[in-house]
């Protein structure tokens, strides 16, 4: 019942998450690149680190240098997702 609880939640927070990415005009447009077509929103992958966390928090923190690296992946993640970044903050 606690992961069905779970997965609710994050499927609601995604939802959300699409509504204030639309607002906030987090957006990828398509070019000659891209693998799509039509205009997509980004950063939606932050709802992985929610499950995780979510996890961690469960869990007791039994691995807090995970925890850590993840938390500044994501964050360069989704800071990239909203402004592009040069390649060397990507690789940091």
């Amino acid at each position: 019942m606690y992961y069905l609880m779970v997965l609710v939640l994050l499927f609601l927070a995604e939802l959300f998450y699409f509504r204030v990415a639309d607002r906030c005009n987090i957006i990828d447009k398509p070019n000659e690149r891209s693998s799509h077509t039509k205009v997509t929103l980004r950063g939606g992958g932050i709802i992985f680190y929610f499950g995780a966390l979510a996890y961690f928090l469960t869990s007791g923190f039994e691995y807090p240098w995970f925890l850590l690296a993840l938390t500044l992946v994501t964050f360069i993640s989704f800071v990239d997702d909203i402004k592009s970044t040069g390649q060397m903050t990507r690789l940091l």
